[in-house]
C-alpha cells in the first residue's frame, strides 16, 4: 500500500494553541489512542501541502488562514492507523488571532492550552513536544 501524506497544524494564538477533542468515532482507526488531535488531514491528488492544510483548517475549525500565517514546518513523522493506512504526516505553526471556532462533526470540543494548562499532561506527547519545541524557539528568538 502506498503511503499517503497528511498535514496537521499546530495553530498558535499568543502563548496559546488549539488543541480539538475527537469523536470517538472519529478516533476508532486513528494512530493514536487519544482524543486529542490537532487540525488536519489527508492531502488530496494533486493539491499542494498549503492549499491542504488551509482546506483541513477550515474544515475542522471553521478557520480560514491565509498562506502567511504558515510560519514552518515542524514536525514530519510516519504513522501507522489501526486500519492499516500508512501516513506521511507534515506538521506547520500556523499563527492567529481569532476566537471563533467552528467544529466539524469529527470533534466535539476544542481548547486553548499551554504548558501551565491544567489537561496538558493529557495531550498526546507528540502535541506536548511540538508545543514545547515552539515555546523553546520563541524563547530563544527574543
Amino acid at each position: 500500500m502506498r503511503k499517503q501524506i497528511a498535514v496537521k497544524a499546530l495553530i498558535q494564538k499568543q502563548n496559546d494553541f488549539l488543541v480539538l477533542h475527537k469523536t470517538v468515532e472519529e478516533s476508532k482507526f486513528d494512530a493514536s489512542d487519544s482524543l486529542y488531535d490537532l487540525p488536519g488531514g489527508r492531502v488530496e491528488a494533486d493539491e499542494m501541502m498549503n492549499d491542504a492544510l488551509i482546506r483541513e483548517v477550515f474544515e475542522e475549525t471553521g478557520i480560514q488562514i491565509q498562506q502567511e500565517q504558515i510560519q514552518k514546518e515542524v514536525n514530519k513523522v510516519d504513522v501507522q492507523r489501526k486500519d492499516g493506512t500508512s501516513l506521511h504526516v507534515i506538521t506547520y505553526l500556523v499563527h492567529v488571532n481569532t476566537e471563533k471556532i467552528t467544529l466539524s462533526d469529527e470533534h466535539e470540543a476544542y481548547m486553548w492550552l499551554n504548558k501551565s494548562s491544567d489537561l496538558y499532561s493529557l495531550l498526546p506527547e507528540y502535541i506536548q513536544l511540538l508545543m514545547e519545541n515552539v515555546i523553546s524557539d520563541d524563547s530563544n528568538h527574543v
